[in-house]
């Protein structure tokens, strides 16, 4: 059935409103732009419940990350590199809060990165980093050693170190 004069009209209307609302107009002014500065980490908890056999990872940092990381091992040979992401990010760019849970698998070969590991809860030479990235995720921006002998990363070949201990309670 053909279009009319008058629906034609109408339509006519309606595109140029969507055309109008989509192509912007005067934006209402947020405040200043979001702080830039490299995130620090605030506080940063590492616990593992040995009965549901899962890890659980938490980082709060002063300022908007490029996510981070959590690395695992017990010999420097075998190092799983988990990544962790940003679940709660101040619009002004003065916060950010990243979180990482991962289930204890028995067999290495079945380990998927962000999801598992291989290392239970009481594992006796179990030793880890977390580390949050600069904004744009190209370095690392701080980072917390825990575990059995963490100055053990700075002998390792996995690329990896932090001199400053995860505060425990």
């Amino acid at each position: 059935m053909p279009i009319g004069a008058a629906q034609f009209r109408s339509i006519r209307s309606c595109a140029a409103l969507v055309f109008v609302a989509c192509a912007g107009g005067e934006h209402a002014d947020t405040g200043s732009n979001p702080t830039t500065q490299p995130p620090a980490i605030v506080t940063a908890s590492v616990a593992c419940d040995t009965e549901d056999a899962r890890w659980r990872f938490e980082v709060t940092t002063d300022a908007w990350t490029g996510n981070g990381q959590v690395l695992l091992s017990t010999d420097g040979a075998y190092v799983e590199r988990h990544p962790m992401f940003s679940t709660a990010a101040a619009a002004d760019g003065t916060s950010d809060e990243l979180d990482l849970t991962l289930s204890v698998e028995p067999d290495w070969r079945d380990v998927l990165l962000g999801s598992s590991t291989v290392f239970n809860c009481n594992e006796p030479d179990l030793t880890g980093i977390v580390r949050v990235l600069t904004r744009d995720g190209s370095e690392v921006a701080d980072c917390r050693a825990f575990g059995a002998a963490p100055e053990r990363w700075e002998s390792w070949t996995a690329g990896a170190s932090c001199g400053t201990m995860l505060a425990t309670e």
